[in-house]
């Protein structure tokens, strides 16, 4: 016992060194920066008050913003171990954290204020406790599992993704029949908030199906984009979740309720993932059926030490690799020109210290906002002609709106920098 639990502490450890080393390194992307400023619909309705919370306490900086975001994701390894242990051994649950460690897109959302580790950090207390009750029907874990149910969606509104492949489930094992588990009815009771909440304000709700219309573009180019993706973020971490399916396959477990939790669970995340935008945060959605079909893959190593050894050495070796590889290209790159474009305005600012009015793109609004104390404008608040043609300022437009609107500044400085145009007025 001693000597699992000092593996799971170091465990724990390296997962807070990967998560908290520099977490201030960078730039806030737009999406963290939204988090950052305390919005928080249509995605969260806690999150983003956790970020301002962190800023109170540790200040107004990256770290601060980015720390509740690396905190859950140790978390989530933690609960990770014990849905292990619950569904195998204690060496079970060690495998579960060990991988969830190194997940790569696992990592990288762990240091950024995305909000998609939160959503994979309620998911692992829901299915913890889904498994619990499974097992020992103790009012203590059906009160958990209520709570993990009812709080998960305000922490990220795509938990209730959950929701519905533990209603297949259910419809599923107790053979139609699923209404007599109180588990149904916990489904319902935590479901219901948001129910009535898109009931009375639909348009958000058709604003986020809108969005996704627009994005997810035609099904071969998204079918495409998405084994792309997936090979990005999971790399030959892959041929053992492979290993793991065939593998249960082949020894007829999938008719173990577990197992079939996560295969319904695997395959109801693949086709929201057909179905949404391809981003690269979205895919931190597999990293659940993803360790734990890795977990039944290395379970049947147990007494084959050297060759579990090696095989998790080759893990390890390629996690850290992809998580190298994935860090370069999602986010330095666009940190790193998006710094810069702020540096300049920044200077801009200072050297013209009589122009108190900046007026942003809206693909630069949030960020801007985070990083400049003058008051943000959004650029069309620029274009009605009182305005234009009575105050001083500085408006940073992309190429679209430059040429859409050129004609309008034809007596003012304009700069080029990058791909975009800094417009300076000053009477």
């Amino acid at each position: 016992m001693k000597k699992f639990n000092f593996q799971l502490i170091f465990i724990i450890f390296i997962a807070l060194a990967l998560r908290l080393y520099n977490l201030g390194f960078g730039f806030l992307h737009t999406d963290e920066a939204k988090t950052a400023l305390g919005i928080d619909f249509p995605h969260s309705f806690l999150l983003p008050t956790l970020s301002v919370f962190s800023q109170n306490i540790f200040g107004i900086n990256n770290f601060a913003v980015r720390l509740p975001f690396a905190l859950l994701g140790v978390v989530f390894i933690l609960v990770s171990y014990f849905i292990g242990r619950e569904l195998y051994n204690q060496r079970g649950g060690l495998v579960a954290a060990f991988l969830a460690t190194f997940l790569p897109v696992n990592v990288i959302l762990s240091r950024t204020a995305f909000l998609d580790i939160a959503l994979v950090t309620a998911w692992s207390f829901i299915i913890l406790f889904w498994i619990k009750v499974e097992k020992e029907k103790r009012y203590i874990d059906f009160f958990f599992l209520f709570l993990a149910l009812f709080i998960s969606p305000w922490f990220k509104i795509q938990a209730v993704y959950l929701f519905f492949v533990l209603f297949l489930y259910l419809i599923f094992v107790k053979k139609g029949k699923f209404w007599r588990d109180k588990r149904f009815w916990l489904l319902v009771l935590s479901g219901i908030p948001f129910c009535f909440y898109f009931l009375s304000q639909p348009q958000q709700l058709y604003d986020m199906m809108h969005y996704t219309g627009d994005e997810v573009g035609s099904p071969w180019s998204g079918l495409i984009k998405f084994f792309v993706l997936l090979w990005q973020s999971y790399g030959f971490f892959l041929i053992f979740v492979l290993g793991g399916f065939f593998l249960m396959l082949l020894k007829r477990d999938w008719q173990k309720k577990s197992n079939i939790l996560f295969l319904i669970f695997l395959f109801f995340i693949f086709l929201v993932l057909g179905s949404t935008p391809k981003r690269m945060y979205y895919y931190v959605m597999l990293d659940i059926p993803f360790i734990f079909l890795s977990v039944y893959f290395f379970s049947y190593f147990a007494k084959k030490r050297w060759l579990a050894i090696l095989l998790m050495s080759l893990v390890v070796v390629n996690l850290f690799f992809t998580t190298l590889v994935l860090n370069k290209n999602i986010f330095l790159e666009e940190e790193n020109r998006k710094k810069q474009m702020c540096d300049r305005v920044n200077e801009l600012v200072q050297e013209m210290p009589e122009i108190k009015n900046v007026f942003l793109d809206t693909n630069f609004g949030f960020t801007y906002k985070w990083c400049l104390d003058t008051k943000i404008k959004k650029i069309d608040n620029l274009f009605n002609k009182e305005i234009y043609h009575n105050i001083n300022f500085i408006a940073v437009l992309n190429q679209d709106t430059w040429h859409d609107k050129k004609e309008l500044f034809k007596d003012i400085l304009v700069e080029d920098y990058q791909d975009m145009k800094i417009l300076i007025r000053k009477k």
